[in-house]
């Protein structure tokens, strides 16, 4: 005779099935069913990536001084032939007697993470910023993003922002 009762080893395997069945269905719906939701549309996962957290938290902590020795100046539109204006904040350093004009210095074009879907420039100002400070003057390009825009949209204003 078996170690179990006849009645506690059919619990013991339907609980087992239970189990082997709801890890079989979050499976499913955590794997499978965002892959087959994607090849349809991306704007799921678009959704899900705009809305999780970006924190400048740590450079603004290492760099905190130096983000005061920087000048935002207001966003300019970019013109772009066959495609949306794009956006364009520069940051400059301030010189000793805070003037930001003092002549000319290397431009680095900060164009943000984030796949053409996803971001913004300001959302990595603080990273800007710790560029400028180094003595750079900084354009962080604010692109169409998709799905809204389709492809090569943010490709050509990437390339007007080089012009």
């Amino acid at each position: 005779m078996g170690a179990f009762p006849p009645e506690r080893g059919a619990r013991e395997h339907s609980k087992r099935h239970r189990l082997l069945g709801v890890g079989g269905l979050l499976v499913l719906v955590g794997v499978v069913l965002p892959v087959l939701v994607n090849a349809v549309s991306p704007r799921p996962a678009v959704w899900v990536m705009r809305r999780l957290p970006e924190s400048p938290a740590v450079v603004v902590g290492l760099f905190g001084e130096d983000l005061d020795r920087v000048v935002t100046h207001p966003k300019l539109s970019l013109p772009v032939r066959s495609a949306p204006d794009a956006g364009l904040i520069l940051y400059t350093p301030k010189d000793a007697r805070g003037d930001s004009s003092n002549g000319s210095r290397p431009l680095v074009l900060w164009i943000h993470g984030g796949g053409w879907c996803g971001g913004f420039a300001e959302e990595y100002g603080a990273y800007t910023k710790v560029l400028a400070a180094q003595g750079f003057t900084v354009a962080s390009l604010d692109y169409a993003l998709a799905p809204e825009h389709q492809y090569p949209t943010p490709v050509q204003q990437a390339m007007a922002a080089l012009d």
